[in-house]
């Protein structure tokens, strides 16, 4: 996606859409072609070419795709992709930190938050002239609901581009909570990025599956029916497997077709909504 918005910027001679993008967000070789564009544009009163591009080494940067799209839109998927991976860089490094010391640096999420927030540079809104006539009719707006009336009645849901947060003590089933939702609104037709912290791939994934296939994951540690003492033979459990196999695919199979999945990434946390 860079390398369109690059290509763009110098096909179109509109440098000053570079000061859009917040360092922050930029790599060190990134940093180093963005420099080189903005100080030849100041020298030359332009943009450097393709040639001149290709010359100082930055060649595979030059692209055709979006060519018909608006620098304007590509901007966008540019900041929400280079945003995206600002996120997953920094929060892959603080999981190691916390592997390594089992300490959380709170203090370092909170300024990987402030940077993020300063990457937001939208355009200036007053009072006086802000278009609020939207509020202000019977039309009910999309909302994102949690699925229990105690959260839904008094929140009216999550409005796009809201952040929420599910806070409370320990082991009372925040986690539970969250693969709840993750697999609710993959049912809905939604694409959902799940990112687990505790728990690793795998035990994300079979909690997933207890939801979809309406069994206790607990089964796939203790190779018996929850609640039972007894064991099972192997004909029995084999039975008992294929069954939930079959339940879990059939989900699957109608999540597909309303459009919805849940992507996983190890070893960070949060859920979000898209």
């Amino acid at each position: 996606m860079i390398d369109s918005f690059i290509t763009q910027i110098c096909e179109q001679n509109k440098p000053d859409y570079l000061n859009k993008v917040n360092p922050i967000l930029l790599t060190d070789t990134e940093q180093l072609l963005y420099d080189f564009i903005r100080n030849y544009a100041d020298k030359h009163g332009k943009t450097p070419d393709r040639e001149r591009l290709q010359k100082e080494g930055y060649g595979h940067y030059l692209t055709n795709h979006y060519k018909d799209t608006p620098l304007s839109d590509i901007l966008e998927m540019v900041l929400d992709t280079k945003r995206n991976e600002h996120f997953l860089r920094e929060f892959s490094e603080l999981q190691q930190t916390m592997d390594t010391t089992g300490k959380l640096d709170i203090h370092r999420i909170a300024k990987v938050y402030d940077e993020l927030t300063k990457t937001y540079t939208g355009e200036t809104i007053d009072l006086t002239s802000y278009d609020r006539k939207k509020f202000y009719t019977t039309e009910k707006p999309d909302t994102i609901l949690f699925g229990w009336d105690t959260i839904d009645r008094p929140t009216g849901g999550i409005l796009p581009g809201e952040y929420a947060v599910l806070v409370a003590r320990l082991g009372v089933g925040k986690s539970l909570i969250a693969v709840y939702l993750a697999q609710m609104w993959a049912k809905q037709g939604k694409k959902v990025l799940f990112i687990p912290c505790e728990m690793t791939i795998e035990q994300t994934m079979y909690r997933i599956d207890a939801f979809l296939g309406g069994f206790n994951p607990l089964v796939f540690r203790t190779k018996r029916r929850y609640g039972y003492d007894d064991e099972y033979d192997e004909k029995e459990l084999e039975t008992m497997f294929n069954t939930y196999y079959g339940l879990v695919n059939m989900q699957l199979e109608k999540i597909k077709k309303n459009g919805g999945n849940i992507f996983s990434q190890k070893r960070l946390h949060k859920v979000f909504y898209r």
